[in-house]
């Protein structure tokens, strides 16, 4: 339809006083149809898609109208695409909730049903299992606290040896110093003689 008018407007500037009110009809219907305004049936649609009411009945200015289409349909593409990145990241925001309810709902239907299938003889076994390895533990840790007492028992007992050790090396100098003393008391005495 708008193509049609275009080529009307375009082909030749009108002659008749019937082909002008043809002309302007057609393209009064036009702007009417389209929601650029809210006042239909008037002029403002008219300037709105760039006419004036002497081009209307000449039929020039169908660029200035192809234009404000152009400008409009970028304007309405731009409102589409952040309208939908908007609503593509409000529903990613919906899937990541729903996927964490569904992952909760999940682990607690498996520990209803885990608690449910357990008996009283699979407790108890587990309670026994736990006990022993308590058991070991402690046990560990008093072997732990021997083998530590026995460490500085035998840390004593090396330390008594080693001071024994230097009272026999003192005793063996003394005896040593009081042999030879003895032996030069006995030349003393032999000198003395002769």
């Amino acid at each position: 339809m708008h193509r049609k008018v275009f080529e009307m407007s375009e082909a030749r500037s009108c002659t008749s006083q019937k082909e002008q009110d043809f002309l302007y009809k057609n393209i009064l219907a036009m702007s009417e149809r389209t929601s650029y305004t809210e006042e239909k049936k008037s002029l403002a649609p008219r300037r709105n898609m760039g006419l004036s009411r002497t081009s209307l009945l000449e039929g020039k200015n169908t660029i200035l109208m192809k234009g404000k289409y152009k400008s409009m349909a970028k304007s309405m593409l731009a409102r589409k695409t952040l309208y939908s990145e908007k609503n593509v990241q409000k529903q990613t925001k919906e899937r990541k909730i729903l996927g964490v309810a569904k992952e909760n709902r999940a682990k607690f239907s498996i520990t209803k049903v885990c608690k449910e299938v357990l008996t009283k003889t699979e407790i108890t076994r587990i309670v026994t299992t736990k006990v022993e390895k308590r058991k070991d533990m402690e046990i560990e840790d008093t072997k732990k606290v021997d083998l530590s007492t026995l460490k500085r028992e035998m840390e004593a007992i090396d330390a008594e040896i080693r001071h024994a050790q230097h009272d026999v090396e003192t005793l063996e100098v003394e005896l040593q110093k009081f042999l030879v003393q003895k032996e030069i008391d006995q030349l003393q005495r032999i000198l003395e003689r002769y």
